[in-house]
């Protein structure tokens, strides 16, 4: 494996075809979105468990308190990412096996600068590379796909956040619900929602700009995938938190420089977690792995 390491650039893996979208991901789990030529399909992921995860303490981008969230993978992180690039490894074959030219699978994968997004990351990178027999992977980092910067309450109880509130009264996650607070922080510190917003655009931007006709794979954190799917669907609300390993496909348009969801996966596909996004308006969501 090769790593490259640049400030502005993040985690994911690339395949590209001339083949239409497919649009039964939800109920066919092993098809993988194939984009048009004027098109990138963007898949991101978020990381494994951590302790902190675990713990359910508020992990951000890893900027406050020094940084004390910034942890690798716990046992059951590690297989969730196992698990993860599996399913991942079972889609990209089934891919190839339909005929689709090998030159559809990219070997550069992109990952935030995060302990817990770059060995998800790898884990998925090694897993893919074993199937698809690519010689040699790259890594790309991009601190601009890091989660959402908690400021002071970075590492505390998630129950802190109750604590602070924005000027009007409204509790310090109101950003959850409504979109009137996505240019506000009741937190000192905190990154707001749409400044998560537009460094998170600023690199995929970039990335799909340098990846026509392919598909590209991100690892990354749940804060940003669910910001990134509220703008991509319009929505004035955030959708539901997202699990550890959840997966979020998406469609970038050239000519008309937009982006549209498309279909979310969930590792645990619990009947739970599925009915609440399809209550958020959320696309259906298919299970990842079996």
């Amino acid at each position: 494996m090769i790593f490259v390491k640049k400030k502005k650039f993040i985690m994911a893996l690339l395949i590209t075809s001339n083949t239409a979208i497919v649009s039964t991901f939800a109920y066919d789990p092993y098809v993988l979105p194939m984009p048009t030529t004027d098109e990138t399909i963007i898949i991101f992921y978020r990381h494994g468990e951590t302790e902190t995860n675990a713990k359910k303490l508020v992990c951000g981008g890893g900027r406050g308190n020094d940084g004390v969230t910034d942890l690798s993978l716990n046992e059951k992180g590690r297989k969730q990412a196992e698990d993860l690039g599996d399913r991942f490894s079972v889609v990209v074959k089934s891919a190839l096996a339909r005929d689709i030219s090998p030159e559809v699978i990219s070997p550069i994968f992109y990952a935030s600068h995060l302990k817990r997004v770059k060995e998800t990351a790898q884990i998925v990178q090694k897993k893919i590379a074993q199937v698809t027999g690519l010689r040699a992977t790259f890594l790309i980092e991009d601190e601009d796909l890091r989660e959402k910067d908690s400021g002071i309450i970075e590492g505390l109880p998630n129950t802190i956040k109750k604590e602070y509130h924005h000027a009007d009264g409204a509790s310090s996650d109101a950003w959850e619900t409504s979109n009137a607070y996505w240019d506000k922080s009741a937190i000192p510190g905190e990154e707001t929602p749409n400044e998560l917003l537009k460094r998170t655009l600023g690199a995929t931007n970039k990335i799909v700009q340098a990846n026509k006709w392919k598909i590209v794979f991100i690892a990354t954190s749940g804060k940003l995938m669910r910001r990134f799917a509220a703008h991509a669907m319009d929505m004035t609300k955030l959708p539901c938190p997202v699990e550890n390993g959840t997966a979020f496909f998406a469609r970038y348009n050239h000519e008309t420089k937009k982006y549209t969801f498309l279909k979310a996966a969930s590792l645990s596909n619990k009947a739970e977690y599925e009915r609440s996004y399809r209550e958020e308006g959320m696309p259906e969501i298919a299970s990842i792995i079996n």
